[in-house]
């Protein structure tokens, strides 16, 4: 049965045997002290000037991709540079088809997924410069 010296050692996470110190284990421990960078060298270096014309750059804006759905959707337009609501077209799609050739064999209705936009795929256009934005997600 261990002693309680042997106890208490184990409890600091001392092996037995090992000699305890209790002085420096309390003690933090030294930081390096850091001093703050002189403002002097601080200092924007300035432009060189050719007859005071001076070429600006524009940086290139990244806007997330649009995640378009089956309305209209608030969107980034890269040709024309504006954000605006799109404008959708629905088109008929191989599954669109599938569906009608499905229900033409059980029901006879097989005009029923070309007369609802859900059955559709839905392309999102610019209405400025009619460019192409994107298409439904499914």
């Amino acid at each position: 049965m261990p002693t309680k010296q042997e106890i208490i050692q184990m409890m600091e996470n001392h092996l037995p045997g090992e000699p305890v110190n209790v002085a420096n284990d309390r003690l933090p421990p030294v930081y390096p002290v850091l001093q703050p960078p002189s403002l002097a060298h601080d200092q924007p270096p300035t432009a060189p000037r050719d007859n005071g014309i001076y070429t600006v750059v524009q940086a290139p804006i990244n806007h997330p991709p649009a995640q378009f759905g089956a309305r209209p959707h608030l969107a980034y337009c890269p040709s024309c540079r504006t954000q605006l609501l799109t404008r959708v077209e629905y088109q008929s799609t191989m599954m669109t088809h599938i569906i009608a050739a499905i229900l033409c064999c059980t029901t006879c209705s097989c005009c029923l997924p070309y007369l609802f936009d859900n059955c559709k795929s839905a392309r999102h256009y610019c209405p400025e410069c009619n460019s192409y934005l994107g298409a439904q997600v499914k």
